[in-house]
């Protein structure tokens, strides 16, 4: 038995739907074909995409909050 859950995901009625909220053809059929492309949702793969980006996004605060905790309110306001 495959481990991962795919769920099959209509590319062609999707991509329709963005472009109606959007409000302009973001991907022409005569340039894109993408109504021909298979597609499949594998949740293990959006799971992961989005735990590596939440770790990203905590990663990127540290340095600055680091930074910001060395500082002494008392030298920073006198350069000011």
């Amino acid at each position: 038995m495959d481990r991962h859950r795919h769920w099959p995901v209509n590319i062609e009625r999707v991509v329709p739907l963005i472009e109606k909220i959007l409000g302009f053809d973001a991907l022409p059929a005569d340039v894109y074909y993408i109504s021909q492309l298979p597609s499949q949702l594998v949740l293990s793969d959006v799971a992961t995409v989005a735990s590596v980006s939440v770790l990203f996004a905590l990663l990127a605060t540290i340095y600055p909050a680091w930074r910001a905790a060395r500082t002494k309110p008392a030298q920073a306001l006198r350069y000011e």
